[in-house]
């Protein structure tokens, strides 16, 4: 049977590293941020909650049947689909694909938030999406879209580290032997171990051909955040787990 994998997680958080490695083995058709795929799945996750559900239920279905598409013209046995956005209806795809496998990876909230304040694109959703509503893909809750709109730029880039977080632990429970879950920096510091957990959950052999690796990167925030974005940055992940485990 024919597998789709998925790769998924929040922007700047080494999904495309994880996409380049896995699409790197001779056996998977690679497809990076194929716009077929990942255009249609960005605008699923920034909508998701602002959008009416039938909006939201349609643009599934059109992506799925693109998926499925996908599946009846390639001859490959494993396919890669890196459209990190995936990650908030990698639930419906596990229902409605049985040959769907998912494979997510977390980054530090320092070395996250620091490459999205690096990045135009991640930083245009804040002036792209309304900012006082809640939203899974920007982080905005219950709890703090009343002064979302007002914290500095690297607490609200944290809330959606957090969310996406919390969505990758959750999804361990939903989708259960079907996922697969990398700490970055074991992927860089223990890559040969890291490659080996990959093939035994794909089930093929380790055949992938690494690319260089920028061990270097996991200290960059240190030289980029300022004293003042550091404290932000730990006080918003402060406050966000002590509202998560606050009686209601």
């Amino acid at each position: 049977m024919k597998k789709i994998i998925y790769v998924i997680g929040t922007g700047r958080s080494g999904t495309h590293l994880l996409g380049r490695t896995i699409g790197s083995h001779p056996l998977i058709e690679g497809h990076i941020e194929d716009p077929e795929f990942f255009h249609p799945a960005v605008n699923i996750a920034v909508k998701q909650d602002i959008a009416g559900k039938g909006y939201i239920a349609l643009q599934k279905r059109r992506l799925l049947w693109n998926y499925k598409k996908l599946l009846r013209r390639t001859s490959s046995n494993y396919i890669l689909e890196k459209s990190h956005p995936v990650i908030w209806f990698s639930e419906y795809l596990m229902r409605k694909l049985d040959n769907s496998l998912f494979i997510g990876i977390i980054r530090n909230p320092y070395q996250t938030v620091s490459s999205m304040l690096n990045h135009s694109g991640v930083l245009s959703w804040y002036s792209a999406l309304p900012q006082d509503k809640p939203n899974r893909f920007l982080g905005i809750t219950r709890e703090n879209k009343s002064f979302f709109k007002d914290l500095p730029i690297e607490s609200k880039c944290t809330y959606r580290w957090i969310s996406h977080r919390e969505e990758l632990y959750r999804l361990q429970k939903v989708l259960k032997d079907r996922y697969f879950l990398f700490q970055y920096d074991d992927f860089l510091l223990n890559h040969e171990e890291q490659l080996d957990q990959l093939s035994t959950f794909l089930n093929i052999e380790n055949r992938f051909s690494s690319e260089e690796l920028k061990t270097t990167s996991l200290d960059k925030w240190k030289s980029f955040l300022s004293p003042e974005q550091i404290k932000n940055i730990d006080e918003t992940v402060k406050f966000a787990f002590t509202e998560a485990s606050s009686p209601t």
